[in-house]
């Protein structure tokens, strides 16, 4: 038989067993979402003959249906083949691989596929394919169980309207089914006869332990009669025949009819071994049957034990607890069944399944709970396993500690101790292994305690690293240091007033310097001084010293910034501040400021401190002129007047006195007197005064002398005598600056005697009228003693005082309203007076002058 049909993609998926019987297939497929009936009249066969080519084909009219039917004795290959370009060729190799070929025309691709498949021997098995050539899809089923579908590229390959079952048989009329080696039964007396059929699975079962297995048997009466009675079918374990897991009733059944399917479930047990299941029909015997030696089905049930699935950690890891991301995980599985793991699978921290197919790695460093579980061919699943892995990923972190002497993380000194310490990192860290360090290169050795460093000065290179338990090591961490031992060196240096080295003032500024030592040096840290053995302060800026004069140490250090220091230094001065002291003497003529250009200044000076640096200089200035050293005793010339001297004296470190003055007054020249004589004419009572003046120091003394006589110091006014005289004078200043000698000649002029004589003799006159006149009324002896009373007195009076004024100057007159012409007149004008009363009293009647 010929069919033209066009080239399918072929599918095949999963197993199902089916026991067939000749007669009419019952059924239906679903291929490519369309349904497709069991055509009824195909056939199938039922002889021990190998069945290799048995199809059909049908348009879409013709009712859509065929089956395949091999029986194979577990020797052979079973295959459904078509001749020429066949568009489906079927494999079954013992004991469990199916191969599916699909051919397509038309420069389609062929299609192979090969799937695990393990068919019962001893037994029928239904093969079926179903094809749609509008569809372009082949199908597969066995056992009444869909496997797989593939679509047909190109779908063009197919007519439109052809549809066809099964492969393409070789030979055979078109339209027309294929029956080969169809074994004819003769017919016998009509009798029932049930026999359990159609048994799902069909033939021995592989099952895990505590699984439940769909078991379904259908059953038919294969006699010649119908069944007048209901019967019973039971489904038990062979062990325990009377306990039947499932119990189903039977009404009675016609020839040829089938009934079922019936279903129950079998759960196997627990422990690994061989078990049988039957199903029996008429358990009770309700039903006379052609043969009651095949009322019975029989399952032979292998249970297996589950498989055991192992996690395998790789490198690294600690305590199998502690991973890296680098850490290969492995499932390794045991398959107790030996039938084949259908499926491993595991899954990280609840996340979906996933199938094992090789290592595999976590991420993310965290608790993680990593599960897993395989299944076998026989359905054995293993209980899910569970493993808390803790990822790591982090290395430690370590960190050095520099105890003791440093600066800048550099610079050490031997005393100095350099700690290192470790963290292992991450959230979950898993603690660290080993922390080790290098020197300069050298090999590596494990960190026990606090380093220290030794030898000359110079650069260090300190390397340490850390690693943890799971192997993470951390990137080489240097410390580059500089061992600093040597101390720094400080000196001084003085600026400003400065003599001998040790003699300083407070002007002086004592500056210092440090220099640190070391390859490289580490730097200073501080440079201390101490005066005379106070406190240490830090040196900021040059140094003044201040307070009393007299010697001080000074002491000074410095300290590097590791506090290497050096030996303190000494610094001894002497402050002096105190600057020399000057004065002046005046030999010669001195009076207060008054000299004399013979008059000789001299200056000296005494320096200050304790003990005194020394003088340097004297100097003067005249008048603010231009100062000149001093070199001697000097005097002053020039004119008269005031003059100042300024003097001052700097000892050898600068220190200057104020200058100081000495005010003068330059008096060359001698006083100048003057004589000064009583106002109006020069008389004896005329006094004679000697005014002296001097324009400087003053008048110091004045002396005069008369008339050539001795010298007589001046010491108020005097008088001369009547006569010429030669009045001498002169004075001296202060100075002993002497006059030159004045010379004035005077006349002293006294007319007391003569105007006295004059008067006596108007008195007698006067008088001897008087007298004269009594003779008219007395006697001469009255006469006479009037004349001796009223005159002679006063005559004496007068001659007296003229002889004293002419001998003495007493009275002299001039002056003329002096006391000489008060005495003189007084004198004159009494006697006048006296003379007149004389007389009158001598002329009363019985007065007789007394006696003379």
């Amino acid at each position: 038989m010929r069919l033209a049909v066009a080239s399918l993609a072929v599918c095949l998926l999963t197993m199902s067993l089916f026991v067939l019987v000749p007669g009419s297939e019952a059924g239906s497929w679903t291929c490519g979402g369309t349904p497709y009936a069991t055509n009824p009249g195909t056939e199938v066969v039922r002889n021990g003959g190998f069945e290799n080519d048995f199809a059909s084909w049908y348009t879409r009219a013709a009712p859509p249906s065929i089956s395949i039917a091999v029986r194979h004795s577990g020797t052979k290959s079973a295959r459904v083949l078509s001749a020429g370009s066949a568009p489906t060729r079927l494999w079954w190799l013992p004991p469990n691989t199916m191969t599916w070929r699909v051919w397509t025309r038309n420069g389609g691709t062929d299609t192979v596929r090969t799937y695990p498949m393990t068919l019962a021997t001893g037994t029928w098995h239904l093969l079926e394919t179903v094809v749609d050539g509008d569809l372009g899809i082949q199908c597969l089923f066995i056992d009444g169980t869909y496997v797989d579908s593939l679509s047909v590229s190109p779908a063009s390959t197919f007519t439109p309207t052809v549809l066809a079952f099964g492969d393409i048989s070789t030979a055979g009329d078109a339209g027309d089914a294929y029956y080969d080696d169809l074994s004819i039964q003769d017919a016998g007396p009509p009798i029932p006869d049930y026999v359990p059929t159609s048994p799902q699975p069909p033939g021995s079962i592989e099952i895990g332990e505590f699984l439940s297995l769909p078991l379904s048997i259908r059953v038919m009466n294969q006699g010649t009669g119908s069944a007048n009675a209901t019967s019973t079918m039971s489904l038990f374990n062979e062990s325990t025949p009377y306990s039947p897991f499932a119990t189903f009733s039977l009404p009675p059944m016609g020839v040829g009819e089938i009934a079922g399917p019936f279903t129950a479930t079998w759960t196997s047990p627990g422990v690994p071994g061989t078990y049988r299941i039957v199903a029996e029909v008429d358990t009770s015997g309700a039903v006379a049957e052609r043969d009651e030696g095949n009322n019975r089905y029989s399952w032979t049930a292998t249970v297996y034990p589950p498989p055991i699935t192992t996690l395998a950690l790789g490198s690294p890891n600690y305590l199998g607890t502690n991973v890296t991301s680098a850490t290969p995980l492995t499932l390794s599985v045991v398959d107790r069944s030996g039938h084949g793991i259908l499926r491993t699978e595991f899954r990280i921290d609840s996340g979906p399944w996933v199938p094992y197919s090789g290592a595999f790695t976590l991420s993310g460093e965290a608790d993680h709970l990593v599960e897993w579980f395989s299944e076998d061919n026989v359905g054995n699943v293993e209980a899910v396993q569970g493993l808390s892995l803790r990822l790591d990923d982090t290395p430690p972190t370590s960190t050095s500690v520099i105890a003791g002497p440093s600066y800048g993380g550099q610079f050490i000194a031997s005393a100095s101790r350099v700690s290192l310490s470790t963290v292992d990192g991450g959230s979950l860290p898993v603690g660290v292994d080993v922390l080790q360090y290098s020197l300069d290169g050298q090999a590596w050795t494990q960190y026990v305690a606090p380093l220290g460093f030794t030898g000359p000065d110079g650069p260090r290179n300190l390397s340490f690293r850390a690693r943890d338990l799971l192997g993470n090591t951390e990137a080489t961490q240097s410390l580059h240091l500089i061992l600093d031992n040597t101390a720094p060196a400080s000196t001084s240096s003085i600026a400003g007033p400065n003599y001998g080295g040790p003699f300083i003032t407070s002007a002086s500024r004592i500056s210092l310097s440090g220099a640190d030592g070391g390859l490289p040096p580490v730097g200073l840290s501080v440079l201390e001084y101490s005066f005379d053995g106070q406190l240490w302060s830090p040196y900021s800026g040059p140094l003044g010293l201040t307070g009393a004069d007299g010697a001080r140490t000074l002491y000074f250090r410095a300290t590097d910034l590791l506090g290497n220091a050096e030996a303190p230094r000494t610094l001894s001065v002497i402050l002096d501040d105190s600057p020399p002291t000057s004065m002046s003497t005046i030999a010669g003529s001195i009076y207060g400021q008054f000299i004399t250009s013979s008059s000789r200044i001299s200056l000296s000076t005494v320096d200050g401190g304790s003990p005194a640096v020394g003088v340097s200089g004297l100097e003067v200035s005249l008048d603010g002129q231009n100062w000149n050293p001093y070199a001697g005793p000097f005097g002053l010339t020039g004119a008269d007047g005031a003059r100042t001297l300024y003097f001052r004296a700097t000892d050898l470190l600068g220190n200057a006195e104020a200058p100081r003055t000495l005010s003068l007054i330059l008096d060359n020249a001698p006083p100048t007197t003057e004589l000064l004589t009583s106002p109006g004419m020069i008389s004896v009572a005329s006094r004679f005064s000697l005014s002296a003046g001097d324009a400087g120091s003053g008048v110091a003394s004045t002396e005069y002398r008369v008339d050539g006589g001795r010298w007589i110091p001046y010491t108020g006014a005097f008088s001369l005598a009547v006569g010429d005289h030669v009045i001498e004078y002169r004075s001296v200043d202060r100075l002993g600056n002497s006059e030159p000698v004045r010379t004035a000649s005077i006349r002293i002029e006294n007319w007391k005697p003569l105007l006295a004589l004059a008067f006596s003799i108007v008195l007698i006159i006067v008088g001897a009228a008087l007298a004269l006149r009594r003779s008219a009324s007395g006697d001469s002896r009255s006469r006479r003693n009037a004349f001796l009373i009223g005159t002679v007195p006063f005559v004496l009076a007068e001659a007296a005082t003229g002889i004293a004024s002419w001998m003495t100057g007493v009275l002299a007159i001039p002056p003329d309203l002096d006391m000489g012409t008060f005495v003189d007149v007084g004198i004159f004008v009494a006697g006048i007076v006296a003379a007149i009363l004389v007389q009158w009293w001598i002329r009363k009647p019985g007065v007789r002058p007394p006696p003379a």
